[in-house]
């Protein structure tokens, strides 16, 4: 609800005001979609540099950004020993 809200005011300002595009930044990395905070709070600072709020909240985006992708990376690395030690144990199995 409060997405549909907030792109609904931003299309009524024209994509023009920053803490409106902030706030919808802000909602996108609350619910996880940390690349789409990112391009969306990067949008809000293009039209407002000094905005703190947008500020805290792209570099709060980023670092969960980063966390994601460091988690991503670890699981797929425990993913491919464990592939590889399945396959290495059936083929030596009589």
């Amino acid at each position: 609800m409060a997405m549909h809200d907030y792109r609904r005011a931003s299309e009524l300002a024209e994509e023009k005001t920053a803490w409106i595009i902030a706030n919808i930044g802000n909602l996108q990395k609350n619910r996880g979609f940390f690349s789409d905070a990112i391009n969306t709070l990067q949008k809000a600072l293009v039209l407002d540099p000094s905005h703190q709020y947008a500020h805290e909240r792209l570099a709060s985006s980023i670092s969960l950004h980063k966390d994601e992708i460091a988690k991503l990376s670890e699981i797929m690395k425990t993913a491919k020993k464990d592939l590889f030690t399945s396959r290495v144990y059936v083929k030596g199995t009589p």
